[in-house]
């Protein structure tokens, strides 16, 4: 623990700075860990989550490489898709493939919800069937 306190102890150079930083220490504590860290942007990017389309059913069978918000609808997916593969939306069955679960398929039946709430996460495979 006496490394804690060295590393927490600040130099004389920034006491002289701060005259009121240790007395902030003792009614608040020591900054933790995660306040040092710099925080990503609240950016679209910083949101995207790389996915693989997948089609087993077609004759010639590609992977399509796709980033998307994790706050994208099933239904706004399979409009996507559509436009894409040149298919009614109204005939696609989605579901995903999670690259922590090898060989489960999980179905995305509810057109309403979001890829976040199935917790398709980047490097996961959207399987696309029609």
């Amino acid at each position: 623990r006496s490394s804690d306190l060295d590393r927490n102890r600040p130099s004389k150079e920034f006491l002289d700075a701060h005259p009121r930083y240790e007395c902030f220490i003792q009614t608040y504590g020591a900054p933790e860990e995660g306040e040092f860290k710099e925080q990503q942007p609240f950016a679209l990017k910083n949101q995207l989550l790389s996915l693989k389309i997948v089609c087993p059913k077609k004759l010639n069978p590609k992977t399509l490489e796709k980033k998307l918000p994790d706050s994208m609808t099933i239904q706004k997916v399979k409009g996507l898709l559509c436009r894409l593969l040149k298919v009614p939306g109204s005939e696609l069955k989605l579901s995903y493939e999670s690259t922590k679960m090898a060989g489960i398929e999980i179905e995305l039946e509810n057109d309403f919800k979001t890829l976040q709430f199935y917790g398709v996460e980047s490097g996961d495979s959207i399987v696309v069937r029609w």
